[in-house]
């Protein structure tokens, strides 16, 4: 297999992890809710505070980060990523859950954009629109079959693996 196909792989299950990890949390609630003793119109606040805290810190992120080098930085951005996924997994209240979801939706949005930086670096300039469609198409694929299988996870053993499971697929990206 080539260099080119191999990275190309990384990326898209970059996108998988990240997609997963963002999506995860609305087919859980009701387990969440459960765990914790919060009501799940309170709970699906997890999924408003990672979008705000996606949108809001992307931004900031990457400029604070530009500075550096992209491979170093994302393999750090990931590293906390990691952390704020596990943590989430570790998770003994909706507090701890909370801060753990901030932790990861403030690397997340800097992550997808080194990896398209990389994307169009890496790829011959015919296959770039190839490559960054399929990046983008990772994030449909957790939605598609990462949510389901992980509340099936859920469901079949307890919701706590669903984050260790994204922790182990970041570990292998």
């Amino acid at each position: 297999m080539t260099k080119f196909k191999i990275q190309s792989i990384v990326f898209v299950l970059v996108a998988f992890m990240l997609g997963c990890n963002e999506f995860i949390v609305v087919g859980i609630l009701s387990d969440l809710s459960k765990q914790f003793q919060v009501p799940i119109s309170i709970m699906g606040y997890l999924v408003t505070i990672f979008a705000t805290v996606y949108a809001v810190s992307t931004p900031f992120v990457t400029v604070l980060t530009s500075r550096f080098s992209r491979y170093k930085t994302l393999l750090s951005l990931m590293t906390v990523f990691l952390i704020g996924n596990t943590l989430s997994g570790l998770s003994t209240s909706y507090l701890f859950m909370v801060v753990s979801r901030i932790i990861t939706a403030t690397t997340a949005g800097s992550i997808i954009s080194l990896v398209m930086t990389f994307a169009s670096t890496i790829a011959p300039r015919n296959k770039r629109a190839s490559l960054v469609s399929w990046i983008f198409a990772g994030f449909s694929i957790a939605s598609v079959f990462g949510v389901p299988i992980g509340v099936a996870i859920s469901t079949s053993y307890n919701w706590r693996y669903t984050f260790f499971s994204i922790s182990v697929i970041t570990i292998l990206t």
